[in-house]
């Protein structure tokens, strides 16, 4: 509580590990690790409910439900890698200016990082994203977005990516991103609550 930094779960990672974990024989690669199925609220004044910050790698986040707080990648371009955020349901990050998290469904870098099958709801914003595209054209330098379904009040969609605005969901898929992805009207509340509540069979 000392920082508005950080997040419920904050992963840091700097230094390598030799492990066997992963394949059985001596190696620096980790196992993957698996956060799934809980709920996660951002409160008080901290930036991310669920924080991969810096070098965080070999994550799978998936099955969870996230209110008020989008999905962190990696702080650096050149950070942490090989994350998957798979099937969450990410609730209104851009509910309260109070609160200091970007006000996003995704954000950050890295690479070999894959964003996909998330259900996205934005209470005033139209702008999934804006950081974690291609770093001078490099394909691994990016977050990988398909499959998503983003819910917005007004169903625009409008994306930043490395200094380029994209006005349309079709611009975004003829440069590779979001294929498979769809753009809906926000339901009511009640109808996310419900889903929340099947997801984390309540």
């Amino acid at each position: 509580r000392e920082s508005s930094d950080t997040g419920n779960v904050y992963t840091y990672n700097r230094l390598p590990f030799l492990t066997t974990i992963r394949t059985g024989a001596p190696s620096l690669i980790a196992a993957d690790r698996h956060i799934r199925s809980s709920l996660f609220m951002l409160n008080y004044g901290s930036n991310w409910a669920l924080d991969h910050d810096d070098g965080s790698s070999w994550y799978v986040d998936s099955g969870n439900v996230q209110l008020y707080s989008g999905t962190k990648h990696s702080t650096f371009r050149n950070g942490g890698h090989s994350k998957r955020t798979t099937h969450n349901l990410l609730l209104f990050p851009d509910a309260s200016e109070k609160f200091q998290a970007q006000k996003a469904c995704a954000s950050g870098y890295g690479y070999f990082e894959l964003f996909i099958n998330n259900t996205c709801a934005l209470l005033h914003g139209n702008t999934p994203y804006g950081d974690g595209c291609p770093n001078n054209g490099v394909q691994s330098t990016k977050v990988l977005r398909a499959n998503n379904s983003y819910l917005f009040p007004k169903g625009r969609f409008q994306l930043v990516c490395s200094g380029k605005n994209w006005s349309s969901l079709k611009e975004a898929q003829r440069n590779g991103q979001e294929l498979g992805t769809s753009i809906r009207p926000l339901p009511l509340v009640e109808v996310l609550v419900e889903r929340a509540q099947t997801m984390l069979g309540m």
